[in-house]
């Protein structure tokens, strides 16, 4: 990350590889980021003659995501994020969360549906999209794929971008067709519950047209998407029926 520098993906499309990949759209002078990462990256923006960042929009509430958004109590862009990650984001929720432990248990254990807790939350941050929904910026149209895996209201975002059907699929899936760091799929422990979730998001994307996926974390998915797709599929499949036979004879 100290090498943090601006890379092209398309016109107008650029990534920057802090603590996940944050994905920023140029439209002008004017641009809008997916995921935020630590921030490190803001610097830059002027070098590609960016004099405002209007909007960010998070794919999910975990801390590489989006933690340095917790620096400030105010920023001059809106911050997006899925419907009910506001318990994982929002200040107020998360001292309460973190409230709840009992003495003595590791968050990870009493609350597993997030092992990556932004430990203030986000100050004025708005929880609003909405899966099977959509937005826009600056006339381009952003839709929202339920995604769950990572947390159970993680959201993918398709653009269309350059002429190509561009799919930010945060940390619903890793080149190989992988998933990045799958525990996070073990929302508690003893059922396939989040690789089950995962399974049907992937199944979401692949009867999309993507044509890129962009991930969080790992390289970009340009060749054959929806065959990576099919295959981690199947594999989240695979786990999920594992999970359900730990002790078949019991």
């Amino acid at each position: 990350m100290k090498n943090i520098r601006p890379i092209p993906v398309l016109p107008g499309l650029w990534k920057f590889e802090d603590t996940c990949h944050v994905y920023v759209l140029q439209d002008g002078d004017r641009a809008m980021a997916v995921d935020f990462g630590s921030g490190a990256w803001l610097p830059h923006l002027k070098k590609l003659g960016i004099s405002r960042l209007e909007q960010v929009f998070l794919t999910h509430s975990h801390a590489d995501q989006c933690a340095g958004l917790a620096k400030r109590k105010k920023w001059p862009f809106a911050i997006h994020a899925p419907v009910g990650e506001e318990q994982f984001l929002d200040p107020a929720q998360v001292r309460t969360l973190r409230q709840s432990v009992p003495r003595g248990r590791t968050r990870a254990v009493f609350f597993p549906a997030t092992y990556h807790l932004v430990s203030r939350g986000i100050p004025n941050i708005s929880c609003d999209m909405r899966g099977f929904m959509y937005d826009f910026w600056r006339k381009r149209r952003l839709s929202f794929i339920p995604t769950p895996g990572h947390g159970p209201h993680a959201l993918s975002i398709t653009m269309d971008i350059a002429g190509k059907q561009v799919v930010f699929c945060g940390d619903a899936a890793h080149a190989g067709g992988t998933v990045w760091e799958p525990y996070n799929l073990e929302w508690d422990h003893w059922t396939g519950t989040g690789a089950l979730a995962a399974w049907e998001g992937i199944k979401r994307l692949e009867g999309t047209g993507v044509e890129w996926l962009c991930p969080s974390h790992g390289p970009l998915i340009t060749e054959k998407p929806r065959a990576v797709l099919t295959a981690l599929a199947g594999r989240l499949m695979a786990f999920y029926l594992a999970k359900g036979q730990i002790s078949p004879a019991e």
